[in-house]
Protein backbone atom coordinates (compact mmCIF):
# COMPACT_ATOMS: atom_id res chain seq x y z
CA UNK A 1 0.00 0.00 0.00
CA UNK A 2 1.11 3.53 -0.74
CA UNK A 3 2.13 5.72 2.24
CA UNK A 4 0.47 9.14 2.29
CA UNK A 5 -0.16 12.30 4.28
CA UNK A 6 -3.85 13.04 4.78
CA UNK A 7 -5.02 16.68 4.86
CA UNK A 8 -8.22 18.51 5.73
CA UNK A 9 -9.32 21.69 3.97
CA UNK A 10 -11.85 23.93 5.69
CA UNK A 11 -12.56 27.56 4.86
CA UNK A 12 -9.41 27.76 2.74
CA UNK A 13 -7.19 26.52 5.56
CA UNK A 14 -5.20 23.29 5.20
CA UNK A 15 -3.95 21.07 7.98
CA UNK A 16 -2.37 17.63 8.05
CA UNK A 17 -4.57 15.38 10.16
CA UNK A 18 -3.25 11.84 9.61
CA UNK A 19 -0.39 9.74 8.30
CA UNK A 20 -1.75 6.82 6.39
CA UNK A 21 -1.86 4.31 3.61
CA UNK A 22 -4.07 4.03 0.54
CA UNK A 23 -5.70 0.73 -0.43
CA UNK A 24 -6.25 0.85 -4.20
CA UNK A 25 -5.98 -2.71 -5.52
CA UNK A 26 -8.86 -5.14 -5.22
CA UNK A 27 -6.95 -7.21 -2.63
CA UNK A 28 -5.87 -4.19 -0.55
CA UNK A 29 -9.44 -2.83 -0.52
CA UNK A 30 -10.89 -6.23 0.38
CA UNK A 31 -8.44 -6.74 3.26
CA UNK A 32 -8.58 -3.19 4.61
CA UNK A 33 -7.68 -3.22 8.29
CA UNK A 34 -8.49 -6.91 8.85
CA UNK A 35 -5.79 -8.58 10.86
CA UNK A 36 -4.23 -5.29 11.95
CA UNK A 37 -3.61 -4.16 15.47
CA UNK A 38 -5.40 -1.00 16.54
CA UNK A 39 -4.53 2.23 14.72
CA UNK A 40 -2.86 5.14 16.47
CA UNK A 41 -4.94 8.31 16.78
CA UNK A 42 -2.94 9.93 13.92
CA UNK A 43 -3.00 6.91 11.58
CA UNK A 44 -5.52 6.26 8.82
CA UNK A 45 -6.39 4.01 5.93
CA UNK A 46 -7.91 5.45 2.76
CA UNK A 47 -9.86 3.00 0.62
CA UNK A 48 -10.54 4.13 -2.94
CA UNK A 49 -12.88 3.43 -4.60
CA UNK A 50 -15.24 2.47 -1.79
CA UNK A 51 -18.76 3.38 -0.62
CA UNK A 52 -19.32 0.90 2.23
CA UNK A 53 -17.28 -0.91 4.86
CA UNK A 54 -17.70 -3.75 7.33
CA UNK A 55 -15.86 -4.61 10.51
CA UNK A 56 -16.46 -8.37 10.57
CA UNK A 57 -13.32 -10.06 11.87
CA UNK A 58 -11.95 -6.90 13.49
CA UNK A 59 -11.09 -6.59 17.17
CA UNK A 60 -11.50 -2.84 17.67
CA UNK A 61 -13.80 0.11 16.87
CA UNK A 62 -13.05 2.42 13.96
CA UNK A 63 -14.29 5.80 12.77
CA UNK A 64 -15.25 6.11 9.11
CA UNK A 65 -15.59 9.23 6.96
CA UNK A 66 -17.25 8.74 3.58
CA UNK A 67 -16.04 11.07 0.82
CA UNK A 68 -17.71 12.05 -2.44
CA UNK A 69 -15.91 12.24 -5.78
CA UNK A 70 -14.44 15.65 -4.89
CA UNK A 71 -13.14 14.52 -1.48
CA UNK A 72 -15.88 16.23 0.54
CA UNK A 73 -16.97 14.41 3.69
CA UNK A 74 -20.59 13.40 3.17
CA UNK A 75 -21.02 11.20 6.25
CA UNK A 76 -19.10 10.32 9.40
CA UNK A 77 -19.67 7.20 11.46
CA UNK A 78 -17.90 7.15 14.81
CA UNK A 79 -17.00 4.05 16.83
CA UNK A 80 -18.20 1.47 14.31
CA UNK A 81 -17.88 -1.67 16.41
CA UNK A 82 -16.63 -5.09 15.29
CA UNK A 83 -19.22 -6.96 13.22
CA UNK A 84 -20.66 -3.65 12.00
CA UNK A 85 -21.51 -2.21 8.60
CA UNK A 86 -21.75 1.35 7.26
CA UNK A 87 -22.20 2.90 3.85
CA UNK A 88 -23.06 6.18 2.13
CA UNK A 89 -24.92 6.90 -1.10
CA UNK A 90 -22.60 8.88 -3.32
CA UNK A 91 -19.50 7.70 -1.46
CA UNK A 92 -16.43 7.28 -3.65
CA UNK A 93 -13.77 6.74 -1.00
CA UNK A 94 -13.48 6.08 2.71
CA UNK A 95 -11.15 7.34 5.43
CA UNK A 96 -10.83 4.82 8.28
CA UNK A 97 -9.27 5.84 11.60
CA UNK A 98 -9.10 4.57 15.17
CA UNK A 99 -12.31 4.98 17.15
CA UNK A 100 -12.55 8.57 18.37
CA UNK A 101 -9.87 9.92 15.99
CA UNK A 102 -12.27 11.78 13.66
CA UNK A 103 -13.59 13.84 16.56
CA UNK A 104 -10.05 14.54 17.86
CA UNK A 105 -9.00 15.68 14.38
CA UNK A 106 -12.21 17.74 14.08
CA UNK A 107 -13.29 16.05 10.82
CA UNK A 108 -16.86 17.08 9.94
CA UNK A 109 -19.32 16.75 7.06
CA UNK A 110 -18.43 19.34 4.43
CA UNK A 111 -14.68 19.23 5.05
CA UNK A 112 -12.53 18.32 2.06
CA UNK A 113 -10.08 15.48 2.58
CA UNK A 114 -7.18 14.73 0.26
CA UNK A 115 -3.97 12.78 0.41
CA UNK A 116 -0.53 12.95 -1.16
CA UNK A 117 2.46 10.66 -1.25
CA UNK A 118 4.72 11.42 1.69
CA UNK A 119 7.61 12.26 -0.65
CA UNK A 120 5.56 14.82 -2.64
CA UNK A 121 6.91 18.22 -1.58
CA UNK A 122 4.38 19.99 -3.82
CA UNK A 123 1.32 18.45 -2.22
CA UNK A 124 -1.34 21.09 -2.02
CA UNK A 125 -5.01 21.54 -2.46
CA UNK A 126 -7.74 24.04 -2.63
CA UNK A 127 -11.48 24.21 -2.73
Amino acid sequence: MQSVKVYRMRNGSRSQVFDGKVAKTWWERMRGLLGSSTLGEREALVIAPCSSVHTFGMAYDIDVAFLDKTGRVIKCREHLSPRGFAGAWGGRSVLETAGGALRKADIQSGDRIYWCERADKNCGGGD
